[in-house]
């Protein structure tokens, strides 16, 4: 239990925050300690890219990259809506659009992975201009939430 915490607290500090009246990806919540949701989120498509460097200038380097791409910087040149969360972690070597605001961090060789969530009507998005953006399926996972004022920010995750 020492362990989860000390990582919510961790992940807290990297936490953005969460815009209102944004689509969130489907989830159940799990179990609840306090301000803590432990959710499990269905499957998803996500924007990604993978920035090399300091989590600091990652984190803003990957933000425009997939900013361009939900603005119409796609094949249709369509606006994608914004979801909530946005996720950042250490990218695994040769590990092959809504906004959303979590972000998770771990260090890694090739790279912060920075991610965009897809709105779940978005079945058949469009394929980015930038070739440092790919859309990739999010397998089901379960996270830990923390509660702040009635918004959520995503803390860790496991698989």
């Amino acid at each position: 239990m020492a362990t989860l915490l000390g990582g919510l607290l961790l992940g807290a500090c990297s936490a953005f925050g969460i815009r209102g009246g944004t689509e969130e990806p489907r989830h159940s919540v799990v179990e609840r300690l306090g301000d803590v949701e432990i959710r499990r989120y269905a499957p998803r498509l996500a924007a990604e890219t993978t920035v090399p460097g300091d989590a600091y200038a990652a984190r803003g380097e990957g933000f425009r990259r997939l900013a361009g791409y939900i603005f119409g910087g796609n094949q249709r040149r369509a606006r994608i809506d914004m979801t909530a969360p946005v996720a950042q972690s250490g990218a695994v070597a040769g590990e092959g659009i809504g906004m959303t605001a979590p972000v998770a961090q771990e260090a890694g060789d090739a790279g912060w992975v920075i991610r965009f969530f897809l709105p779940a009507a978005l079945a058949e998005p469009p394929a980015p201009n930038d070739a440092r953006v790919r859309v990739v399926p999010v397998p089901e996972e379960t996270v830990a939430v923390l509660r702040l004022d009635r918004k959520s920010t995503r803390l860790n995750s496991s698989h």
